[in-house]
């Protein structure tokens, strides 16, 4: 079923029921391979690469900023009493958004560490704190023609899998860049090499 229309609510609805439709109607595959001995080869499917507008919308997520498994912001994260609602592990977590996502907070943290310099005003500290973003922007496309964190017209920004794969195919100049230790950079990436 291939067509072009504008993404929306309903046909990502619409969609994902024809799907779950086609998947319901798998039937078992049975193989003999010898006199009176088969195999047989059950199938279950599950939603797992999808788009996160479509996770969203599948899991009654109204904001793109809150996670689509347990529905809690970025501020919210640090409560782990609360429950989830565990039908929505079906729809699995994204490599692509994982990388990218992993990407992001580690030029975030490389952005907040410690100055040289620990005395100094909160205003300061958002000046050299700005001064050391920008900074870190350039040295990564000096030395590895990335663009990170740079918007782009009609959706988000520049942070993209293509991108994220680079930043970390090259983690000894991503160390230099942005000063985390090499061995989180490549944990990290060895970890999402295998989700993928």
């Amino acid at each position: 079923m291939f067509q072009f229309a504008k993404e929306s609510a309903e046909l990502i609805r619409t969609t994902v029921k024809d799907i779950e439709e086609q998947i319901s109607k798998i039937k078992l595959t049975r193989v003999q391979i010898g006199e009176g001995k088969y195999i047989e080869c059950s199938y279950e499917f599950h939603l797992t690469m999808v788009d996160g507008k479509v996770v969203n919308e599948l899991t009654g997520t109204t904001s793109t900023l809150s996670c689509p498994i347990c529905k809690k912001s970025q501020k919210n994260f640090g409560n782990l009493n609360d429950s989830t609602n565990e039908e929505n592990y079906e729809y699995g977590m994204s490599p692509l958004h994982a990388r990218i996502r992993c990407m992001e907070f580690l030029l975030k943290l490389s952005y907040t560490l410690p100055q040289q310099d620990e005395n100094i005003d909160e205003n300061t500290s958002m000046g050299i704190r700005k001064r050391s973003e920008r900074s870190k922007y350039r040295m990564l496309f000096k030395q590895l023609g990335l663009k990170v964190d740079c918007p782009r017209y009609g959706y988000g920004n520049s942070n993209d899998g293509n991108t994220s794969r680079r930043f970390f195919a090259n983690d000894e100049a991503v160390t230099r860049i942005t000063g985390i230790d090499n061995e989180i950079v490549k944990r990290l990436g060895t970890i999402l090499n295998v989700l993928n």
